[in-house]
């Protein structure tokens, strides 16, 4: 009943009509077993159907049950009134071009110039004026539904179309050059003209005199490319307002305009607006003008070189092209390129700057940020590594070889060892030779510095096994005496992961390694086992063997260091889950 109920109510707030819903509700309403109250119905009947209904019909019918009710209100349906949803008429046009046509849709509500939008939208072309059949063309404000074809043309521009236009049009496509070769009547003829130009700018000079004076084709051709302004008629280059217009488009049209416009301050105006890089093209007194170098140092702040030295030297004019781009500061005057203010706003504009600042200030801030030295790409001035690395150790890595000298190397290693992993290898190699306090300090840090150790610091036990201790790799670099010693095998061995260990056994002497096999075949593990356990047992002697003393003493401790080992537990925060049966 709800559900028939909430369908009667929607059907009438929304002015239509179910009556099957209508009929569902009112006969629960007014139905019962003693039969259908007809006063009660057609007293509840007008709530639910429109204001266009009349229930007149309804109270002479003979309804016994719920579908006699229901037919009865299917005959009021034919005279409810419901609002009529009228479709906007939509019109396609057939735009015949060269060697082509092109299809528009539009609404009948819309304007020519609508059309003409959505033409421009489907070809990319300009905004032509649309005719019927060749004749006036169609005023802008014309309603789509009145124009009477759907067959347009654009005027004056079409050719019949026919298999040569086709030809030429698609020569054109492939080669724009051949354009010069075409007969007078194609070249003539504004479509193919505007074809061409658009191709290559150059063709321009191959047109007719009369297209070459219009606007519009020298506007194609010079925004395609900008030397084609050449070919233009004289009146059109002399023209001052058209040749602004292209400036405004193209800055590089300026370098082929007349010099009497070049030399006319409105034009040099909207150039330096457009890009500041036309101020190279402009007479020295229009670039000194701030009207001109104002804007054009905005959209380009290196044009600051195309300005006299007395501008250059301007501390305002320096200070907002620096907050641009900071390496303007590359044309600065040298007064102001050792000025503290306008050089911290280059370099914390663009830290590469740096290295256009004067030397005092250029060391200054070299030895509060040694990382400049790499921004800038200072690392090949040994003024300026020596200063970053005052500062900070650390910048030495930034360094050129040719610019690192050895005392220097040597003094920034001593000073701070940790910076060993970041330096270059061409860097610290040269002072690596036989300098055992550069040695020393470095082995901590990292074993492999042992490479390049003189042969009697790879003797030096106490420095091998600082080296072995840091890094078991080193093994492979120390003297063959050393590679004997079972205490220094074994400490390399405990530096390094399980994957690398055969690799560092392979580097120990023979004996320890035939020792450790034979260790390691009777106690059935693994040789790099044995050899960890020379030391805690006993050197072998290939002479005395093992021995079943030495094996069991060795496989007791192996025993023992199993036993010893506590089991894994489970990682905090989680409860073992019990297993499933």
């Amino acid at each position: 009943f709800f559900f028939s109920f909430a369908l009667a109510l929607l059907a009438v707030m929304s002015q239509a009509f179910d009556p099957a819903a209508v009929a569902s509700v009112l006969y629960d309403q007014c139905g019962s077993e003693d039969g259908f109250d007809m006063e009660a119905c057609l007293e509840l009947l007008p709530k639910w159907l429109p204001a266009t209904c009349e229930v007149g019909e309804v109270a002479s019918a003979d309804i016994c049950s719920e579908e006699d009710l229901c037919e009865a209100l299917w005959g009021l349906q034919p005279k409810i009134v419901q609002p009529v949803k009228v479709r906007e008429e939509v019109r396609t046009f057939r735009v015949v071009l060269i060697g082509r046509s092109v299809c528009i849709m539009a609404a009948g509500a819309d304007t020519v110039v609508d059309l003409q939008k959505k033409f421009c939208l489907e070809t990319g072309m300009g905004m032509p004026s649309f005719a019927v059949d060749g004749g006036e063309p169609l005023p802008f404000d014309m309603l789509v539904r009145d124009i009477p074809s759907d067959e347009l043309t654009c005027c004056p521009e079409t050719l019949e179309v026919n298999d040569e236009v086709a030809s030429v049009v698609q020569s054109i496509k492939e080669q724009p050059a051949a354009f010069r070769f075409l007969a007078d009547r194609f070249r003539g003829h504004p479509t193919l003209a505007a074809l061409a130009v658009q191709s290559h700018g150059d063709n321009l000079r191959w047109l007719p005199d009369d297209l070459r004076a219009n606007p519009r084709f020298v506007s194609l051709a010079a925004l395609r490319q900008p030397s084609a302004l050449l070919h233009a008629a004289a009146g059109v280059r002399q023209d001052k307002r058209f040749m602004i217009s292209l400036v405004e488009r193209d800055h590089r049209v300026l370098r082929y305009l007349p010099a009497e416009l070049l030399s006319d301050l409105e034009v040099a105006v909207a150039a330096a607006a457009k890009h500041g890089s036309t101020l190279e093209h402009l007479p020295r007194n229009l670039r000194d003008d701030p009207a001109v170098h104002r804007p054009a140092l905005r959209t380009f702040p290196a044009a600051l070189q195309f300005l006299s030295d007395a501008r250059r030297d301007d501390p305002d004019l320096l200070r907002a092209a620096v907050q641009l781009d900071g390496t303007a500061l590359r044309w600065a005057s040298a007064r102001l390129a050792d000025d503290d203010e306008i050089a911290g706003l280059a370099v914390s504009q663009c830290p590469a700057a740096l290295q256009y600042a004067s030397e005092r200030l250029m060391l200054a801030h070299l030895g509060r940020d040694g990382g400049l030295l790499q921004a800038a790409g200072l690392g090949g001035r040994p003024e300026c590594v020596r200063a970053a690395v005052a500062g900070d150790p650390r910048a030495l890595r930034f360094a050129q070889p040719a610019a690192a000298p050895a005392a220097l190397v040597r003094e920034a290693v001593l000073g701070d060892p940790g910076i060993l992993p970041c330096l270059p290898l061409d860097v610290v190699q040269p002072v690596l030779g036989g300098d055992e306090e550069v040695v020393s300090a470095l082995v901590p840090v990292n074993g492999m510095v042992l490479r390049w150790a003189s042969p009697a610091l790879q003797h030096d036990r106490d420095l091998v096994l600082r080296a072995v201790a840091s890094n078991g790799m080193a093994l492979q670099f120390v003297g063959p005496v050393l590679r004997d010693d079972a205490e220094v095998v074994a400490l390399a061995l405990r530096r390094v992961p399980r994957s690398h260990m055969e690799e560092v056994l392979a580097a120990a002497s023979s004996r320890l390694q035939a020792g450790a096999r034979q260790g390691a075949e009777a106690a059935g593990v693994r040789p790099w086992m044995a050899v960890q356990h020379l030391v805690g047992i006993v050197v072998w002697d290939p002479d005395e063997g093992w021995g079943e003393e030495r094996l069991a003493r060795f496989q007791a401790q192996l025993e023992w260091g199993t036993a010893k080992r506590p089991a894994a537990a489970p990682p905090k925060g989680r409860r073992a889950r019990p297993r499933r049966r």
